[in-house]
Parts: structure tokens; sequence; C-alpha cells
């Protein structure tokens, strides 16, 4: 059992009127803790904020190796076609047309996996349900801005081997192999 008592200024100057008064009423009744309602508080939310700390370690952590991981692939896929690149641009192709092909190809497979997450996301929101608090296991605001947030870290990833593949010089690339 648990007794709350509203005071005016420090809740602990009270405890020992307060456990007095328990006491003449019920004298073999233990009294263990004295807390404010603070402490309380902080008591019996620790062990959830622990987990939606790890949680979200765990996730950046996640989004840093999704993004590594993409900037490698697109690096490679350019590397490998740097041949291919050269000739585009040696035929007309702008930059900026190279810098889209590129993104572009990377945001082709971002939104496969973003797919495939938002659909696994959907499937274990059931489960997820009992972690969550203030906001319902299926939030579309929150899956959106999700997603959104993906795309921009896959734009990220994929810009730097954009950059290098639209600032490849025709010539050098045709006579590399």
């Amino acid at each position: 059992m648990k007794i709350f008592l509203r005071t005016a200024g420090n809740p602990l100057s009270v405890a020992g009127a307060a456990r007095a008064a328990i006491r003449g009423l019920e004298p073999d009744q233990a009294i263990s803790d004295v807390l404010p309602l603070t402490e309380a508080v902080a008591e019996t939310v620790a062990r959830p904020r622990f987990f939606a700390t790890m949680l979200l370690i765990f996730a950046a952590l996640a989004l840093v190796l999704a993004g590594s991981g993409l900037y490698a692939v697109t690096a490679y896929g350019v590397a490998q076609r740097t041949r291919e690149i050269g000739v585009r641009m040696a035929l007309g192709a702008d930059r900026r047309n190279v810098l889209v092909m590129v993104v572009r190809e990377a945001l082709k497979t971002s939104a496969i996996g973003l797919v495939l997450g938002l659909a696994a996301s959907v499937a274990a929101s059931r489960l997820l349900g009992s972690l969550l608090f203030g906001v319902r296991p299926f939030d579309p605001a929150v899956l959106a801005s999700a997603a959104l947030f993906l795309m921009a870290a896959s734009v990220l990833a994929s810009s730097a081997p954009a950059l290098r593949a639209s600032r490849l010089d025709p010539m050098t690339a045709l006579r590399a192999q």
C-alpha cells in the first residue's frame, strides 16, 4: 500500500509526523520508504527510460551502419561504372545528370528497404504496443517522419559518391581500366 500526502514546502519535513500518525492508527504496519513524489515517479520510470535510451542508441547505431553500408555500395557501384559514366559524360551528359542518376539509384535501393521495413514495423507493432507510452503502435505520423528521416539519410549517404562521379574527367575514365 502506498500513501500520498500533499504538503506545503519540503515533503520530508512531515515524514516523522506521518509515521507517527500511521503508527497511531496501525502500530504493526511497517513503514519502509518515505519519498517525495518526484523520486517515486523517477524510480518507477527508471527501467522503461533505460530501455528506451538503449533502444535509441541501437537505433542510431543501426542508422549509422545502414548509411555507411549504402555509402559503400554506392561508392563501389560508381567505381565499377567509371567507364560507363565517362562515356556518358563524353557523349554530353552534364554533371547534374550524372549526380541525379547516382542518387536516384541509391534511393531506389533505399526505397525497397524502406517498404520492407515499414511492412515489418506494422507487423511488429502489436508486439511493441506494450512498450510505448503516449503513442499508438501504428502511428502514421511517426512512420512517415521515420521514412522521411531515413530517405534523407540515404540522400546524405549517396551524395559523396554521386559528387565524385559527377566530377569525373571523361578522358581519364575512358583511359582507365
